[in-house]
């Protein structure tokens, strides 16, 4: 039987996860390094704009722009939330740019391309892949 290997994000979220962060392009820009790293081999890029501005509907999103091929904006409410729900929306919203930056995939919606990855997260970080990580 396989030993369960903990990474140091869910690591740290089980210690530091419920204290509460305000998103910032420098913290996004170092948890999307991490979630990277972790998840895709460090093959996912850093997005090309990080925006953080308020947007009650939604927790982040990935932009993306079919004249633009492998890159991507991320957008993210300005509200303050517990460190786990950050990482989990980063997660969330790094299969979107997996999707688009390997497989040019500019349907990133919640099917099956997107769900396929539900037990590497699962297995990783302990968390749940969501179609819906909205407010």
């Amino acid at each position: 039987m396989s030993e369960l290997v903990l990474h140091p994000t869910r690591l740290h979220m089980r210690k530091h996860g419920f204290r509460i962060v305000k998103p910032s392009a420098p913290l996004v820009r170092y948890w999307w390094g991490r979630v990277s790293r972790e998840l895709w081999d460090g093959n996912l890029p850093q997005p090309t704009k990080i925006s953080i501005r308020p947007d009650r509907k939604h927790w982040a999103w990935v932009a993306i722009y079919n004249d633009r091929p492998g890159e991507f904006d991320l957008e993210m409410d300005d509200y303050p939330l517990v460190k786990k729900r950050f990482i989990e929306v980063l997660t969330h919203e790094s299969v979107h740019a997996h999707l688009w930056v390997a497989h040019g995939d500019n349907r990133t919606v919640h099917g099956p391309a997107f769900m396929q990855f539900r037990h590497r997260i699962k297995r990783t970080y302990g968390l749940k892949l969501g179609k819906d990580v909205n407010v």
